[in-house]
């Protein structure tokens, strides 16, 4: 009995020193943070009349050698510059956004090839929104079947995104303020702050040469304004001073 006791004790004893050695350390990130907070949303758009005008279209040629194919498409291709830089548009104004040739092969199931596409996108830019009707004229004289889209754009739109950037912030802090005085508190600094862009582009109109007779080429195409929109989000720190 008296062994039982010792046994005992002495186990106790070795708990209790265990017990002295263990210490608990929160770090400071963990630490729960009672200083209120306010999150506010504050946004902007700006709309802007295009400046710019990009007509893509697609030159497209087959034949059963690649090479004819190629060159067929290098002659509608030629045809077209000449045309466009007769009516004043600048070489620069006019690229060649891709090239593509393709082999088709036969639906027999041979695996030999039946003829040769090539495909090259055109881009054309141009300043005078009112030109569009003799572009269009240009490419189709020049054989171009596909006007793949027209598009107007804004110039200078990383100007405009910005714009909307200070706009939204500043209507963001402003709602703060608003809000933070109408409850009582005081803004006493800013803890987190991010954006997202809620929309920007241009507008985009689509012809496919094929079905395009109802249409008339001189038929004026009126742009629409450009929207440039920004989302701020802000988390501010408060404290209350009372009513």
């Amino acid at each position: 009995m008296r062994l039982m006791l010792i046994a005992i004790v002495i186990l106790t004893g070795t708990m209790a020193v265990a017990a002295q050695d263990i210490t608990i350390t929160i770090p400071n990130d963990l630490k729960q943070d009672k200083t209120p907070t306010l999150d506010v949303t504050g946004s902007a758009e700006i709309k802007t009349s295009p400046d710019l005008v990009i007509v893509n279209a697609t030159i497209y040629s087959r034949h059963n050698k690649a090479g004819r194919a190629f060159d067929d498409n290098q002659t509608r291709m030629s045809a077209a510059m000449s045309k466009l830089e007769a009516m004043g548009l600048p070489h620069d104004k006019i690229t060649t956004t891709s090239l593509v040739i393709s082999p088709v092969y036969r639906n027999d199931n041979s695996g030999k090839i039946d003829y040769f596409t090539v495909t090259r996108n055109l881009s054309i830019i141009q300043e005078d929104l009112s030109n569009i009707s003799p572009i269009l004229d240009a490419l189709v004289d020049s054989g171009v079947e596909d006007i793949g889209s027209i598009s107007f754009v804004v110039k200078d739109m990383e100007g405009k995104r910005k714009e909307a950037m200070e706009k939204a912030a500043k209507d963001c802090a402003g709602k703060a303020e608003t809000l933070a005085s109408a409850m009582g508190a005081r803004i006493t600094g800013l803890r987190a702050i991010r954006y997202d862009l809620g929309g920007y582009g241009g507008y985009d109109k689509g012809i496919a040469m094929g079905q395009a007779e109802p249409m008339q080429m001189n038929q004026m195409i009126v742009p629409a304004a450009v929207s440039t929109q920004v989302n701020v989000y802000a988390t501010y720190t408060i404290e209350y001073t009372g009513r």
